[in-house]
């Protein structure tokens, strides 16, 4: 089996929290065709400091020493 990618990872949070793309873009402050890309790996990662805050929020994932981005390429 292989393991889950950042893109795989955002959708589950994304879907157990019952969000659309729109609904979790909206609440980040992020463009929907972002959150895309990120969920199909066309942007392999949130680098930006304030999207990945914003993402970590919007999910309910705490941020903290990377643990996000952790959770999400883990």
């Amino acid at each position: 089996m292989a393991s889950e990618g950042v893109g795989d990872r955002l959708r589950r949070y994304r879907r157990i929290r019952k969000l659309t793309q729109e609904a979790l873009a909206e609440l980040a402050g992020v463009s929907r065709n972002y959150i895309a890309d990120l969920e199909r790996g066309a942007v392999l990662h949130p680098s930006d400091p304030e999207n990945l805050y914003a993402l970590s929020s919007a999910l309910g994932v705490r941020l903290r020493d990377h643990e996000f981005t952790e959770q999400l390429s883990a």
